[in-house]
């Protein structure tokens, strides 16, 4: 159920958080501007604090349009993000702001427990209305210990030595799903820091994202297909992709490349016609 008010224009902005933020403040001005617009789309999405519309995630194009930038320039500064931890994304590429999620998620508690007569921590009569997965679930922003597994190597331990640091916690939960299948965490720590060295000359967006490359398995693959034969197809329909745009813009730059090819056969014609005249 939908309990946020779509009305409301205005959202929580911790000035101090956003100061003193020691990652933040490694982030350019670029950065932060796009990061600041990427929190207003995420202020009218549903849910809360996720870019999405219609129930299905907003592409890096989409997004693009939608802070009038180009594609190659919002993709470059979403994985700047991703790497910095001010966004985060699912394996479905659904992009969202985490600290706006967890706000939204508190809102919308408050206004359950505000229907029932309060929080049920200092109201307990507020409990007899609360479901128990509502009455005991903790509100608080603290992550459990990463446990350490496989070997005495930890998964944490894993993804720091993965050349990318993007959706930790669907990487976290690939490699220690790597780690129960039998891999061992000594092995699959060898192989990631193998692969690092491999791809350390290697553009980082053709880097996957730890989560998709331990789900595939590629730590299992032969070392010799890490790195790619060659970037520059794949930068290529990048390229591509950046020059084409919308469907609708190449309709509307079709019809004006024959409508001016059209007034430059009119005129060679007219000149023609004129020159027969004349002689």
């Amino acid at each position: 159920m939908n309990v946020r008010d779509k009305a409301r224009p205005w959202f929580k902005f911790w000035a101090a958080d956003w100061r003193n933020d020691t990652k933040l403040q490694q982030c350019t001005l670029e950065q932060k501007g796009f990061l600041i617009e990427l929190m207003s789309i995420a202020h009218d999405c549903e849910p809360y604090g996720k870019l999405m519309a219609n129930g299905r995630p907003l592409t890096p194009e989409m997004i693009a349009r939608s802070v009038r930038v180009d594609p190659r320039t919002a993709r470059r500064l979403l994985i700047d993000l991703l790497e910095m931890d001010r966004i985060a994304e699912d394996v479905e590429g659904e992009f969202s702001i985490p600290r706006m999620v967890k706000d939204g998620e508190k809102y919308s508690k408050g206004v359950i427990y505000g229907g029932l007569g309060g929080n049920p921590t200092l109201n307990p009569k507020t409990r007899k209305g609360l479901t128990p997965e509502a009455d005991t679930e903790a509100d608080t922003d603290t992550e459990p210990p990463t446990p350490r597994q496989g070997n005495g190597v930890s998964p944490e331990a894993i993804y720091q030595a993965y050349p990318k640091h993007v959706q930790k916690q669907a990487a976290i939960k690939a490699i220690s799903k790597a780690i129960k299948s039998g891999r061992g965490g000594s092995f699959l720590l060898e192989r990631v820091q193998a692969y690092a060295k491999a791809t350390s000359d290697q553009d980082r967006q053709y880097i996957p994202y730890p989560a998709s490359w331990f789900n595939s398995g590629r730590y299992d693959d032969d070392p010799s297909e890490w790195v790619r034969k060659n970037d520059s197809q794949a930068k290529a329909v990048l390229d591509m992709n950046d020059l084409m745009g919308s469907t609708q813009d190449k309709i509307d730059r079709g019809k004006r490349l024959l409508e001016e090819g059209d007034r430059k056969r009119e005129k060679v014609r007219l000149e023609r016609a004129n020159i027969a005249k004349s002689d």
